[in-house]
């Protein structure tokens, strides 16, 4: 019988090495969701205070159909653009680091 044993202590680190990989991924995918619907929810309540009159009442200056957000989608912003390009350098760099940590043990 050709091939290397098996030996399932090696297989375990891997494994464990694997799991750790994902669960720090599923980590930084949890925290950038959970820090999105709080500027969502702080964007929204933001919006939602402005709109209202000195009586509380909402005030949209006559029209409600009129009101529409500030907010132009087609207009790129630059430090979100940063952000963005940040994060994917630091995700393949880990991943890179990660998948050249498990070529190792195996």
């Amino acid at each position: 019988m050709s091939g290397t044993p098996f030996d399932p202590v090696a297989l375990e680190a891997w494994l464990d090495a694997k799991f750790n990989h994902m669960f720090a991924q599923l980590t930084t995918i949890t925290n950038r969701l959970s820090s999105h619907d709080q500027r969502m929810a702080r964007i929204e309540s933001s919006k939602h205070d402005a709109s209202k009159g000195a009586s509380g009442a909402e005030d949209h200056g006559g029209n409600a159909d009129a009101y529409r957000d500030d907010t132009d989608d087609d207009v790129q912003d630059p430090e979100r653009d940063r952000t963005w390009a940040s994060f994917c350098d630091r995700a393949l760099r880990e991943r890179k680091r990660c998948d050249h940590d498990l070529d190792r043990r195996i």
